[in-house]
């Protein structure tokens, strides 16, 4: 029953209230996350040699050209650093370089 109430509100409002059907974040407006894999932190060693057990400081604009982002905001990086954290023992502090 309640399905054929999604489904007929869905036809004639072409919107889907139902969140795990609908694959895309941004209509929910919520920032999209991307999962870091093993390419990019194998190209964040590449860039910064061994990043086991260091700290990296670096900024927004810098990460950004090293590994893009759609949101341009540290926020985007927010999975990237735990993950970074929990494997590899790394601290990556990202910085924004603001002017006043």
């Amino acid at each position: 029953m309640i399905d054929d109430l999604y489904g007929l509100y869905s036809a004639f409002f072409d919107f889907n209230p139902r969140k795990d059907l609908c694959p895309d974040n941004e209509v929910y407006g919520k920032a999209e996350i991307i999962a870091p894999d093993d390419d990019e932190i194998m190209i964040l060693e590449q860039v910064f040699g061994n990043v086991k057990g260091k700290t990296i400081e670096v900024e927004l604009s810098r990460l950004l050209e090293i590994l893009p982002r759609k949101r341009r905001r540290i926020d985007a990086y927010t999975a990237l650093v735990k993950n970074l954290k929990t494997e590899k023992d790394c601290d990556l502090i990202i910085k924004l370089r603001k002017s006043k």
